[in-house]
């Protein structure tokens, strides 16, 4: 069956997708903002680069948690309550670190404690896009939606480094605070009332339902390839974003800066030449190459070349990651329809723990044989992981 490419247009028509896509920008800016902000105010308060580097990640490993028991409620509870219940933690959590005198192990204990819901509210919008948007529109609006998160990541820093000097910690975490109030309203009043209901079971949630899901979802083998190729290479270029401070060296803020961009940026024009200009078959052909990109790109820093020249080599790399764009319309298409929030959930749930892990056992190597040569190493694995698992698992479609 041939599949007509969809346009920006048809997608931008939809107002729920407006609403989405508009709070996934400000959602994700002020995510950025507060781990930002907080980091510094903690390595202010603590002089120490270990709780500082905690204070960053603190939002991630706990999600593997959050995942593990939660994750199916996304399919049980209709989606507008639950988008409101995250703009209001989400708010909240900014709020209680901006106002209260808390220690720094108190901050980073409230952000982790808030992180072991994401992956519920994850799943939750994960079920709604497809709902919004059907066909090839469901890819580009996916495509979209990854445009914004990394213009997102890079306003976020942005702002955080103006609002961190200028209003102090604190401050920029009350602006974050405010930022996440309005994400939530817009995601949630442009949402149809019918869009994202809830799914009937016949039975009562249990904890352990998330667990049985997942393990029904892994007896695919084509599921299986995909969790495998969403979850460990981005794990493993992150690891370049976490070592962009070592690389630069101390006292080269805005060299580590230029270096943590490149990757974002480089995204973001994958995303956008891969999603608006290729066939939907294109788009899952090119799965194997962008990863072969992601991976090999990585391989010249190993020669420890100068700032500028390692950024536009991340640049380049950061295009691969446009090689999931070739997986989505795979992924709804496996996942039964009332399955859709549990395995959008779990995706969220293994991407953002590996990239909690990633960098951490990145700097571990880092230490022993240099930040240059870890950088290269992640980007063989990749290489590595893609010729065995990066192949269609199918036939390709029209």
């Amino acid at each position: 069956m041939t599949i007509a490419a969809a346009s920006y247009r048809q997608v931008f028509s939809h107002p729920a997708f407006v609403g989405l896509f508009g709070g996934r920008i400000l959602m994700i800016a002020a995510t950025t903002l507060q781990m930002l902000a907080l980091s510094v105010a903690v390595f202010r308060q603590t002089d120490s680069p270990f709780l500082s580097a905690a204070a960053f990640s603190a939002g991630f490993l706990p999600q593997l948690l959050g995942g593990a028991l939660l994750t199916s409620l996304a399919d049980r509870i209709p989606a507008r309550p639950l988008l409101i219940a995250a703009a209001v933690l989400r708010t909240l959590t900014a709020l209680a670190l901006g106002l209260l005198a808390l220690s720094p192990l108190g901050a980073i204990g409230l952000v982790a404690g808030a992180a072991l819901f994401q992956p519920l509210f994850s799943g939750a919008q994960g079920r709604i896009l497809p709902r919004i948007l059907q066909g090839d529109a469901y890819v580009l609006g996916a495509s979209m939606l990854n445009v914004a998160s990394s213009a997102a990541q890079l306003i976020g820093l942005a702002a955080g480094g103006v609002l961190a000097s200028t209003l102090g910690p604190q401050g920029a975490l009350l602006v974050a605070a405010g930022c996440q109030a309005v994400a939530g309203i817009l995601s949630v009043i442009a949402l149809p009332a019918h869009v994202g209901a809830a799914i009937a079971r016949p039975a009562a949630w249990r904890i352990s339902e998330t667990l049985e899901h997942f393990l029904e979802l892994m007896e695919t083998r084509r599921v299986r390839r995909i969790f495998l190729l969403w979850i460990v290479p981005p794990a493993l270029f992150t690891t370049v974003e976490a070592l962009a401070v070592s690389y630069a060296g101390a006292g080269h803020a805005g060299s580590a800066a230029l270096l943590q961009a490149a990757a974002p940026a480089g995204a973001m024009l994958g995303d956008v030449v891969i999603g608006r200009f290729c066939s939907p078959r294109l788009r899952e052909r090119l799965v194997l190459p962008l990863l072969l990109l992601l991976g090999a790109g990585l391989v010249p820093l190993a020669w420890n070349p100068s700032v500028g020249i390692a950024a536009a080599v991340v640049f380049v790399s950061g295009i691969g990651l446009a090689f999931a764009l070739g997986l989505q319309r795979e992924f709804v298409d496996l996942v039964p329809d009332d399955r859709h929030g549990t395995a959008f959930g779990l995706l969220s749930t293994g991407t953002n723990s590996a990239q909690g892990v990633g960098p951490l056992l990145g700097g571990a190597l880092a230490a022993s044989v240099g930040v240059g040569i870890t950088m290269a190493a992640a980007g063989g694995v990749i290489v590595l992981l893609s010729l065995v698992a990066g192949r269609p698992a199918r036939p390709q479609r029209g």
